[in-house]
């Protein structure tokens, strides 16, 4: 089984670009997302998050984000 997940940030076009984010992975491998650095990145420092995209994406099947200006 494979799981999707997708999120979305911005204020609209008024005021700034939409940003949406897209992962899917097998759902096996969805424990190991938490190790490699995956968590609510609204808690996370920027550097944090910088640190954990390179191992995320190497857990993904695909992954896409897409800004909408």
């Amino acid at each position: 089984m494979k799981l999707l997940g997708f999120d979305e940030a911005g204020r609209g076009s008024v005021l700034g670009p939409m940003v949406v984010g897209a992962y899917l992975m097998e759902g096996t491998r969805a424990d190991t997302v938490r190790e490699a650095g995956g968590r609510d990145s609204k808690g996370m420092t920027a550097a944090r998050r910088a640190a954990a995209v390179p191992a995320l994406i190497a857990l993904a099947d695909a992954s896409r984000t897409l800004v909408l200006t």
